[in-house]
């Protein structure tokens, strides 16, 4: 049975595990680590949370809403795991959103009637503005790379559509598509 940290500080129970630092009372201890991470040291959240995981403890809300900023600046300013563009998170999921904002918007050309041959131009123009931009030849091989993607169930994955508020962290909107059928007609 899980136990919120509330009900484990008022048993007084004492954790008990083969590393040291589990043999402590687990209310007091998320009194301390919270107090150690409001003074600056990020590294207590991590801890709090391997101390929900171990114990089976719910985390206290401090925990999760520390976890969502640390995770949030992440996405914001991106983070390397290795050296060039590729190697920074936020760059390479800014890349795939290029790719995948690009095919959205040929898709939604194609699905409005935009013939084959004039759609790269019109998503050229449409995507002028936005982070996705690129040339018709470009938004060409975005379409073909994402749509052959699309087939692999893992390669998909890295075209995950996240909420609005992902979206802005790492400045990858939605992009509207303003054309209608009847527009789409028109372009020839």
């Amino acid at each position: 049975m899980t136990q919120t940290p509330d009900e484990e500080m008022s048993q007084g129970s004492s954790m008990s595990d083969a590393r040291p630092w589990f043999n402590f009372k687990i209310g007091p201890r998320w009194k301390e680590l919270r107090e150690i991470y409001e003074s600056g040291v990020p590294a207590a959240i991590y801890e709090a949370l391997l101390l929900a995981t171990e114990s089976g403890c719910s985390p206290p809300d401090w925990v999760l809403e520390g976890a969502l900023k640390i995770i949030g600046d992440r996405l914001k300013l991106g983070f390397s795991l290795k050296q060039g563009r590729s190697g920074n998170e936020r760059a390479k999921y800014q890349n795939s959103m290029k790719h995948f904002r690009r095919w959205q918007v040929v898709s939604k050309l194609l699905e409005n009637g935009v013939v084959f041959t004039k759609v790269f131009g019109e998503a050229e123009d449409l995507l002028k503005k936005t982070f996705a931009k690129a040339k018709a030849e470009m938004i060409e091989k975005s379409y073909k790379r994402v749509e052959k993607d699309m087939k692999d169930p893992k390669k998909r994955l890295q075209y995950y559509r996240a909420q609005r508020e992902v979206q802005e962290l790492t400045n990858t909107p939605t992009i509207e598509v303003p054309i209608t059928k009847a527009k789409a007609k028109e372009i020839k």
